[in-house]
């Protein structure tokens, strides 16, 4: 059977001598593994195409359990992403957050169009790396069916009191005043309470919760359009975003260490 689609390269390996084991992502089919011959060889017609990130139409055909790659054509390359190394590093975590969240034969048709304008707006810089990273793991966080409730606290119900924190483990919000009430009745002997294995509250200052509540019903190619102006709550919206992601996940990524490592190097004794 021979059919074609558009589709992202997630996941390249080299194959043989010559040939590239690709990952795809489609929005009919999901995740597609394929084979494309020859792709490593110079002056081949299939290796841009077949270069991790690019977008392009694809000719497939199936023999056995296998997918074949018949013809490519290149549709975006995003070269920027690999004209920068920390982009290089982002984009790469951003593959991984992709394969783990999708599976193969489930359509991807809601989670494709998020990959493909995070890649556009990294590749472009259309806004600060923190921003892009932070809205694509809260998306797709969301979007796996680990959305939080970011409407208001989730014991008072105030949706803008001061000093509101995000509870990692449970998917909401709780504020400032609930939060020093809780730590009083678990600290004390004659209250049972039933506690997660973890708990984690993170602050979320006022820029920070307005861009997370926006990125939750943004649509696709709206999803950059926000700004966290204040370095302090920029950094407090990436770290509540990512560690959303990691702890629904419940996995760590290389890439994503990786990145870590470049943007924030050890210093030198």
């Amino acid at each position: 059977m021979t059919y074609t689609c558009d589709a992202l390269v997630i996941r390249e390996a080299p194959y043989g001598d010559a040939d590239k084991l690709l990952t795809l992502l489609t929005a009919e089919y999901g995740r597609v593994r394929v084979m494309a011959k020859g792709t490593r060889r110079i002056g081949s017609k299939l290796m841009t195409a077949s270069q991790l990130f690019s977008w392009a139409n694809w000719e497939l055909y199936t023999r056995g359990d296998y997918h074949w790659v018949r013809e490519a054509a290149l549709l975006d390359p995003f070269y920027g992403l690999r004209a920068d190394i920390n982009r290089l590093a982002l984009a790469t975590y951003f593959c991984d957050v992709t394969y783990e969240a999708t599976g193969e034969n489930a359509p991807a048709d809601d989670i494709l169009p998020v990959v493909l304008n995070t890649f556009y707006a990294l590749s472009h810089g259309l806004a600060p790396d923190a921003l892009i990273k932070g809205a694509f793991e809260l998306r797709i966080a969301a979007m796996s069916g680990y959305c939080p409730d970011l409407e208001a606290c989730s014991i008072c119900g105030e949706p803008h009191a001061p000093g509101m924190y995000l509870d990692v483990m449970n998917g909401c919000l709780i504020c400032a005043d609930c939060v020093q009430k809780t730590a009083v009745e678990r600290t004390a002997p004659t209250v049972e309470y039933d506690l997660p294995p973890t708990v984690i509250f993170l602050p979320l200052p006022p820029a920070a919760l307005a861009a997370m509540r926006y990125i939750l019903q943004a649509p696709a190619k709206r999803l950059f359009s926000f700004r966290i102006a204040d370095k302090a709550e920029t950094a407090d919206f990436a770290r509540a975003c990512e560690s959303f992601l990691l702890n629904h996940f419940e996995r760590g990524f290389q890439s994503l260490e990786f990145y870590h490592s470049i943007i924030n190097p050890p210093r030198q004794r």
